[in-house]
């Protein structure tokens, strides 16, 4: 997963979904950010599944995953690992959003009680940052 996260229940809820015939299980979010630039002045770039690679359950088993070598991984460009070009649409398993909640994008109305919360706009440890959602539980392990 990605550096921020706020990890509020047992991750090992994951395992109910997983299936060994898939490479990678991913929350397969629609996110189209209608920001142009994002924190610290860095453009944003909307691309085809979007956000699916910042929280993912690799099935190091797979045919497909044991293709990313070294030298592969460092060869390739960051479009080729984020979109998954490296294994087959149909083995990339979905996971619910509980466990990629984008704060900013999804609403609790929708995902009352997420398990991961992904501070994608910025966590409250940076300044401008400090009211975005779920920063009082973020504060409090802190």
């Amino acid at each position: 997963m990605d550096c921020d996260f706020l990890v509020r229940h047992d991750l090992t809820q994951i395992l109910r979904y997983v299936d060994k015939s898939k490479a990678v299980f991913t929350v397969h979010h629609d996110y189209k950010p209608a920001e142009t630039v994002k924190m610290d002045g860095k453009a944003q770039h909307p691309y085809a599944r979007k956000n699916w690679s910042s929280f993912m359950f690799i099935n190091c088993e797979h045919e497909a995953t044991q293709r990313l070598t070294p030298e592969l991984v460092n060869s390739e460009t960051g479009m080729y690992l984020h979109q998954f070009k490296w294994c087959a649409d149909d083995e990339i398993g979905e996971l619910p959003v509980t466990f990629n909640y984008l704060e900013g994008w999804h609403i609790k109305a929708d995902e009352p009680d997420p398990v991961c919360v992904h501070m994608t706009r910025g966590g409250p440890w940076f300044p401008g940052y400090q009211d975005v959602e779920y920063a009082e539980e973020w504060r409090a392990y802190t």
